[in-house]
């Protein structure tokens, strides 16, 4: 614990190997190491004691944004985000954020399969794939997604409020394109199936008890990208909401949760 490197191999202290174990290093310290710091046959992040609620060994993966309404605005309308798979490792995603969407990437009702859906407040409804032979999200294979009327999906089990707080949004795993409580009954939520992809439209949706109407749509591709196009959403969200979460989490479902990835974050807020 001198700080100095004694036997001149380069590490000193707790990171040289010859410390290992030694009284007052009785933790996993380094969970990225490949070493068993502590002797206790438990290699980093296998070592959940030490390690399991460290950044680098959280069982959750997510890409997210949780806008507060009070003081940050929220506007993306014209924009459109993109996620797009690790060719190495699929259950990480690069995401682009581009500006200019005036319509729809894809007209509702003109899926070689289209379903319309009965939603309203809290709602959701399973929709099996008729088209597209699977939809790969963090490297498992869906047939089956679950449409929130809170403007989300999720795959495994549906969820029917909104996912606009941290266990809700955590509980499984979910794509929230405008996270929030929305009222589909005087809109429409359509599904378009093709074999290439599905594609989840909230036209004319407004947030639960307002005027303002929201379009969006959500397209999952058949090569796991994902595709949020908003045309329409009233700047600053809903009155009186605390947040809208956009993003993409593999939803393990208990805490600690990770933090919002900071350049995803910063890349939202300075579009606007």
């Amino acid at each position: 614990t001198d700080g100095v490197d004694n036997d001149a191999d380069f590490v000193a202290d707790c990171d040289d190997e010859d410390c290992f174990g030694e009284t007052g290093y009785t933790t996993e310290l380094n969970c990225t190491d490949g070493a068993d710091n502590d002797l206790d046959t438990l290699v980093d992040c296998d070592d959940t004691v030490d390690c399991g609620s460290t950044p680098e060994c959280s069982p959750y993966v997510a890409f997210f944004e949780f806008f507060e309404i009070d003081p940050d605005s929220f506007d993306l309308e014209g924009r459109s985000i993109t996620f797009t798979p690790d060719a190495v490792d699929p259950r990480l995603y690069t995401f682009a954020l581009t500006s200019g969407t005036t319509a729809y990437p894809v007209t509702p009702g003109t899926g070689t399969t289209t379903t319309t859906l009965p939603l309203t407040t809290s709602t959701n409804r399973a929709v099996t794939f008729v088209n597209l032979p699977s939809f790969t999200f963090f490297g498992e294979a869906y047939t089956t997604v679950h449409v929130g009327s809170g403007g989300h999906v999720n795959f495994g089990t549906g969820y029917t409020g909104s996912v606009d707080s941290m266990s809700e949004f955590f509980g499984r795993p979910t794509v929230a394109v405008l996270g929030e409580y929305l009222n589909p009954s005087s809109g429409t939520v359509t599904v378009d199936d093709f074999a290439d992809r599905v594609v989840v439209t909230w036209n004319d949706v407004p947030f639960s008890g307002e005027p303002e109407l929201n379009q969006f749509q959500l397209i999952l591709n058949s090569t796991g990208t994902i595709e949020m196009h908003y045309v329409a959403v009233p700047e600053g969200g809903p009155d009186g909401s605390d947040s809208i979460v956009v993003g993409i989490t593999d939803g393990v479902g208990i805490s600690p949760y990770p933090d919002e990835v900071e350049a995803f974050r910063r890349t939202l807020r300075n579009a606007g």
